[in-house]
């Protein structure tokens, strides 16, 4: 196989929002790869041939699973705060 090219992708700045530090960005990815595994096993090989069937598995699995949990996840944490702030 030929190596492998990195590719830098530039930042993007958004307002009112901090780059993300170093060690969670590390610890980000390492998950994120934990999943990308999880998710190639639960992807039938005939998807897995070229990059077009690839993309439109990889996106499916994030609208119908990853987004989602994600989401859940943001929200309930948003609820349990807004409790907390209002003593509630």
């Amino acid at each position: 196989m030929g190596t492998k090219k990195k590719v830098k992708c530039e930042k993007i700045k958004h307002q009112g929002q901090k780059h993300m530090n170093l060690a969670n960005e590390q610890k980000l990815k390492y998950h994120l790869r934990e999943v990308a595994k999880i998710l190639k096993e639960e992807t039938p090989n005939e998807q897995l041939q070229n990059f077009e069937p690839i993309e439109l598995a990889t996106r499916k699995h994030i609208l119908e699973t990853v987004g989602p949990e994600i989401g859940t996840f943001f929200f309930l944490q948003g609820s349990l705060q807004s409790k907390e702030k209002n003593g509630k």
